[in-house]
């Protein structure tokens, strides 16, 4: 019984030493490797968000880096190392830690760029879209950007992200949210970024639909008389073909101002005022136009006859 205690005992005191090893290991790298910029890039589509994490580092060690070690929150069932580089990860407390070595080493003083390609899944509650995404920022990550573009259609809910500090802005199809610090607070050193989202087309599509038809109708309601109008003109000009020049001249001008003065009819043909009054008896006389009293002047319009 008592060999079987300091057994466990002797377990549990190796798996301890092991984390602090691990610790250590981390803590010791953060301060030979400087991470100037953290960058992160997050396309969100209907299933998925892709991650492009760029971390730019530079060695202030006086000794050539073979390998860089960094932790992802969470399990990453996909990713992607691009480079010279050879990678692995492991699966430890939470995170994925991912070991890259370099084909050609770092030396003191020299700056490197690792990049990373991620593909996680997105949750969905009802009609609404749950974004979560985090990154560790060790003390030596110096700055840290973060963009979320999304796929066209999608908006954000309303107060639908966190933590405070973002920027919402569009390129007029994508809606994105950046968050940008050249000096990382303490407090989102474990940065963790919640968008809830929508589908626009889903909550709006029979509204816009609605919208639509209600455009095309009022338009039909407008252009239909205006047609019509144009047709029966049309149809008034071809009948009058048999009379005369000047007669024709003159209706045609009644047809296009439907209530014309006398007098605007000799400024546009250039007759004189007898010749005028002759023609107008001679059509009124036909049947073709009548004469309606405004004050002192007349108006001219087409008959009924010549309307029918």
């Amino acid at each position: 019984m008592i060999s079987e205690g300091v057994d466990l005992k002797f377990g549990k005191f190796k798996v301890a030493l092991l984390l602090i090893s691990m610790i250590v290991l981390l803590l010791y790298q953060s301060y030979c490797i400087e991470i100037s910029e953290y960058s992160v890039k997050a396309y969100v589509g209907e299933n998925e968000v892709n991650e492009n994490i760029e971390i730019k580092i530079h060695n202030n060690e006086n000794r050539e880096i073979e390998t860089f070690r960094y932790p992802f929150v969470g399990k990453i069932y996909y990713f992607n190392v691009l480079g010279n580089k050879s990678c692995t990860s492991s699966y430890e407390g939470g995170k994925t830690y991912i070991t890259c070595k370099f084909k050609k080493p770092i030396k003191p003083g020299e700056n490197a760029t690792i990049k990373y390609v991620f593909k996680k899944p997105i949750e969905k509650t009802d009609n609404l879209y749950i974004l979560k995404i985090s990154y560790i920022l060790f003390a030596n990550v110096k700055s840290f950007n973060l963009e979320v573009k999304f796929a066209e259609g999608y908006i954000i809910a309303e107060n639908g992200v966190s933590p405070a500090g973002y920027k919402l802005d569009s390129d007029g199809r994508h809606v994105i949210v950046r968050w940008e610090y050249e000096k990382i607070p303490a407090e989102l050193r474990s940065f963790r970024a919640i968008i809830l989202y929508e589908k626009v087309a889903g909550k709006y599509t029979l509204y816009y639909y609605g919208i639509a038809i209600l455009i095309v109708i009022l338009a039909f309601l407008i252009i239909k008389p205006k047609i019509f109008k144009k047709r029966k003109k049309e149809e008034i000009i071809s009948k009058i073909e048999v009379l005369k020049e000047d007669e024709q001249k003159i209706l045609k001008i009644i047809i296009e101002n439907e209530g014309i003065e006398q007098r605007k009819i000799e400024e546009i043909t250039g007759f004189s005022k007898a010749k005028v009054s002759k023609i107008l008896s001679e059509l009124e006389k036909r049947g073709l136009i009548v004469k309606k009293a405004f004050g002192r002047k007349n108006r001219i319009y087409l008959s009924d006859k010549m309307k029918s």
